[in-house]
C-alpha cells in the first residue's frame, strides 16, 4: 500500500523484487489508497505493470481484503 507520491518508487521496487530472483517471488502488488487503483507485475512482464488487483498465484481478487 502506498499514496500517489510513492507510487513510482514502490513500483519499481515490486518490479526489482520479482526480476531478482532470489526468493522465489512470481507476481507482486501494489496498491495506491488515495486513487484505489492497484498494480500487479508479474516474473516475465519486462517492467510492464498491469491495473489489476486478481493474483493468478492465488486465484483471488485481492480487492475483496479491503
Amino acid at each position: 500500500m502506498c499514496h500517489t507520491d510513492g507510487l513510482r518508487r514502490d513500483i519499481r521496487k515490486v518490479i526489482q523484487l520479482v526480476d531478482a530472483d532470489e526468493y522465489g517471488i512470481v507476481e507482486g502488488f501494489v496498491y495506491d489508497y488515495l486513487t484505489y487503483e492497484w498494480y500487479r507485475y508479474k516474473k516475465g512482464d519486462g517492467g510492464l505493470t498491469e491495473s489489476s488487483s486478481y493474483s493468478g498465484v492465488l486465484a483471488m481478487d485481492l480487492n475483496q481484503f479491503l
